[in-house]
C-alpha cells in the first residue's frame, strides 16, 4: 500500500495519525498491519461479491460469513455492528489483521455524515476492552450506497480528527482507497480538511450541523423527537446551513467562552422519553443544593453552538456524569455520544467520572454499560430517583 498523506494529533500525552492510502486492504504489509479492520454488509448478507472487501478478503481464505457465526461480542440492535473473535494466528500471519468490525445497520442512512456517526459509535463501544491501537477502513459507503466520494472522505477525516481530539485511545486511523482515478480527488479532500483543522477550523462534527438547539421546546421537539435518534432531519438541515465548514467563534463568543469559563458538579445524559424523571432528578439536586451546577440539555446549550463541541466540551468541565439508563437510552445516537464522551475522559485521566442510575429495566443491556456500578431506580421509581440524588451528592463531594 502506498501512504498519500497523514495528519498528526497530540491528544492524551500522544500523537495519534490518521493515515490516507492508496491499495488493497487484504495485502497489508508488515509495517502497516492493523489490530481492527471495519467492513460493511447489507444486514445478514455476507456474501463475497468480486471486488467487494468481502470478497477479497474470502479469496484470501477469511470468510467474514463464518466468523458472523461466532460473534465475540453482537451489538446490531442498538449500533448495526459486531466484532469478530480474534483472528487464527494463520490468518493474521497472512493478512496483518487481527480482528474484524463488521459494520451492517438495519436503516438507511440520509447522509455521509450519519454514516460516519454511526461507524465510529460502533469503533468508540469496543476500544475499551483491549489494545485496539490501530484501525483500517476503506472509504465506506460510496459505492452501493451511492454516497459521494468526497462527502464520505471528508465526513470520514473530520470524525476521526473529532474522536481523536477527545481522546480515542487510538494509535492510527488508515484510511483506504484502492481506486486509482479518484485518488487525486482524495488528496484533495484530506490536503483541505487537515490543513482547516490545522488552523483551528471546525467544520460541522460527526453527523451533527450547525442550528440552533435551543429553539422552544415545543420546536425542538419537533425537530428531534429524541434529540436527533434517528438523524432523519441531518440531511434537510444540511441544505440550510450549508456543509462547509464554519470557523469556531472568537474567543470572547459566548459560544466559545461558555464551557472553558465554566465548571459543572453534574452533567446529565438521558433519552427525551424519560424528560420526566431526569426534571425530577435534577430538581431534587437542585432543592438539596441550591447552587449546584448542572449541565442539562437544553437549559444548558448556548444558541448557535455547534451540539457535539459544547456537550462534550461540558463533559470534559464536569466532576460528575450521570447516566440514567434505559432500552430508550440505548437506542438513542445521541444518548450514545454523550455516553462515549464521558467513558473516553473516564478512560484518559483514570478516574472515576461516570454515576449510572438504571432507570428501566433492560433484556440487551450492552456490554459496555455493564462494566458500571449502578444506582438501582427500576421501574422508574420516584421516590428511588429522589434518594439517588445522596448518593450523587456524596460522589461529587
Amino acid at each position: 500500500m502506498e501512504l498519500l498523506h497523514e495528519f498528526s494529533i497530540s491528544s492524551a500525552g500522544k500523537d495519534r495519525k490518521i493515515q490516507l492510502f492508496y491499495g488493497d486492504l487484504t495485502e497489508l504489509g508488515d509495517e502497516q498491519k492493523v489490530d481492527l479492520l471495519v467492513v460493511s454488509a447489507f444486514p445478514g448478507d455476507y456474501t463475497p461479491v468480486r471486488g467487494s472487501l468481502i470478497g477479497s478478503l474470502h479469496e484470501k481464505g477469511l470468510s467474514v460469513g463464518e466468523l458472523a457465526r461466532d460473534k465475540a461480542d453482537d451489538m446490531r440492535e442498538a449500533l448495526g455492528c459486531w466484532i469478530s473473535q480474534p483472528l487464527d494466528d494463520t490468518i493474521k500471519e497472512r493478512l496483518h489483521i487481527k480482528r474484524i468490525l463488521c459494520f451492517e445497520p438495519y436503516t438507511k442512512s440520509s447522509s455521509a455524515g450519519e454514516v460516519v456517526g454511526n461507524i465510529f459509535r460502533c469503533i468508540n463501544n469496543f476500544i475499551f476492552d483491549e489494545a485496539l491501537n490501530h484501525i483500517a477502513l476503506p472509504i465506506v459507503a460510496s459505492g452501493k450506497q451511492k454516497f459521494p466520494l468526497n462527502e464520505m472522505c471528508e465526513a470520514l477525516l473530520n470524525a476521526a480528527i473529532f474522536w481523536l481530539q477527545k481522546g480515542l485511545p487510538v494509535d492510527a486511523i488508515k484510511l483506504v482507497h484502492k481506486n486509482a482515478d479518484t485518488i487525486k480527488e482524495l488528496k484533495d479532500v484530506f490536503k483541505r480538511v487537515t490543513a482547516l483543522h490545522s488552523l483551528q477550523v471546525m467544520p460541522p462534527q460527526v453527523g451533527t450541523v450547525n442550528f440552533n438547539i435551543t429553539a422552544r421546546k415545543d420546536d425542538r421537539m419537533n425537530v428531534d423527537s429524541d434529540r436527533a435518534d434517528n438523524f432523519d432531519f441531518v440531511q434537510s438541515l444540511e441544505e440550510k446551513v450549508g456543509s462547509s465548514p464554519a470557523p469556531l467563534p472568537a474567543a470572547d463568543a459566548p459560544e466559545s467562552s461558555f464551557v472553558s469559563t465554566n465548571s459543572y458538579d453534574v452533567f446529565v445524559s438521558y433519552s427525551h422519553k424519560q424528560k420526566k424523571a431526569a426534571d425530577s432528578f435534577v430538581q431534587e439536586l437542585h432543592a438539596r443544593k441550591p447552587g449546584l451546577k448542572i449541565f442539562y440539555d437544553d437549559q444548558s446549550i448556548p444558541k448557535g453552538a455547534q451540539w457535539l463541541k459544547v456537550v462534550s466540551d461540558a463533559i470534559d468541565a464536569s466532576a460528575k456524569v450521570v447516566i440514567f439508563i434505559s432500552p430508550e437510552y440505548t437506542a438513542s445516537k445521541i444518548c450514545w455520544d454523550e455516553f462515549q464522551c464521558a467513558k473516553i475522559r473516564e478512560y484518559n485521566s483514570d478516574v472515576e467520572l461516570l454515576i449510572t442510575i438504571y432507570l428501566k429495566s433492560h433484556d440487551k443491556l450492552p456490554t459496555i454499560f455493564q462494566l458500571n456500578n449502578w444506582i438501582d431506580c427500576r421501574e422508574d421509581d420516584e421516590t428511588k430517583i429522589k434518594a439517588a440524588c445522596e448518593e450523587v451528592l456524596r460522589a461529587i463531594n
